[in-house]
């Protein structure tokens, strides 16, 4: 089974599981229906910062290759990005930024592909570091789930490091057009990797990042629950930024609700909890997209009338 058709099988199964279960489970809608105004707008309005602190990451990282965006031209980056990535399979939004930046920058495959790993790796350390600090707060030591997503946490927390502090080593060219490829993606990579200051700048972003869809995340379980568990927001954060990481579906959609489940036990969640978390968190990010759907169409009448 090639990759799309495994996209759209998992999709399609994604999509038929959560119907049936909204379906005959309507609470699990209805929290969606008394949602006010008031806190689709906070949370819209958290989102559109990280858009922003997307743009400046961008914007930023980019200048390492000579590339210097104006704020509009960072802020459409991101905001296709986002939009491939949310309604369009196997994170097509960083093919979309792959072939705008290649189109008007000429920025080079191999560059692109350091960019793109080094923001995986930078969001994978935080992700992981924040998620074993939640796990160890929440302390439930006498199950096994507990102690399998310290350890994996604890590796990947390792191996982001090690990757990132990394420089690696450049062998002579060979004719090999694979092979070129690689060493130019290398000697991309230690060019980010050798810029400390740079480096700092990016993962304060990340983390700032982190944070935001952590304070999404207060304001929906608070909604829902009237409280904000406070470690376990920050692990179903970690969660759903891995899952975006690894998605190959539409907005992570069966990716993340699969990772979430396993950890309900930790969470302390029923599945009408989670469910109703996740609709209305995909329904919130519906709206958002209006946003940048609003800065790709005033791209689009600004290149028409330039």
């Amino acid at each position: 089974m090639n990759k799309d058709k495994l996209t759209l099988v998992v999709s399609l199964f994604a999509l038929i599981f959560i119907s049936f279960y909204i379906f005959n489970n309507p609470n699990s809608y209805k929290d969606l229906l008394r949602i006010n105004i008031f806190t689709v707008l906070i949370v819209v309005t958290l989102k559109t910062l990280t858009l922003l602190l997307n743009s400046i990451f961008n914007h930023q990282l980019l200048k390492v290759f000579n590339v210097n965006l104006n704020f509009f031209e960072a802020l459409y980056i991101s905001s296709v990005t986002f939009l491939g990535n949310f309604y369009l399979p196997a994170r097509s939004g960083a093919n979309f930024r792959l072939l705008y930046l290649n189109k008007v920058h000429a920025l080079k495959s191999p560059s692109i592909t350091s960019l793109f790993f080094y923001f995986v790796f930078v969001t994978t350390l935080l992700s992981s570091f924040f998620g074993i600090i939640s796990l160890i707060m929440i302390n439930k030591t006498n199950s096994f789930l507990f102690l399998a997503s310290l350890i994996f946490l604890f590796l990947i927390l390792f191996c982001s490091i090690y990757i990132l502090q990394k420089k690696y080593k450049v062998q002579t060219v060979s004719k090999n057009a694979f092979y070129i490829w690689v060493n130019r993606t290398k000697k991309e990579w230690n060019i980010i990797s050798s810029n400390p200051k740079m480096q700092f700048l990016l993962i304060f972003i990340t983390m700032l990042n982190y944070f935001l869809f952590a304070a999404e995340l207060a304001i929906i379980f608070n909604f829902l629950f009237e409280r904000t568990p406070f470690f376990e927001i920050f692990y179903f954060n970690s969660l759903s930024i891995f899952s975006s990481l690894v998605s190959i579906t539409p907005a992570s959609i069966g990716i993340k609700e699969a990772i979430v489940l396993i950890s309900t036990d930790i969470l302390g969640l029923n599945l009408n909890s989670l469910i109703s978390i996740l609709v209305i968190e995909r329904a919130v990010s519906v709206v958002f997209s209006m946003i940048p759907l609003t800065v790709l169409i005033s791209n689009s009448l600004k290149n028409k009338f330039n």
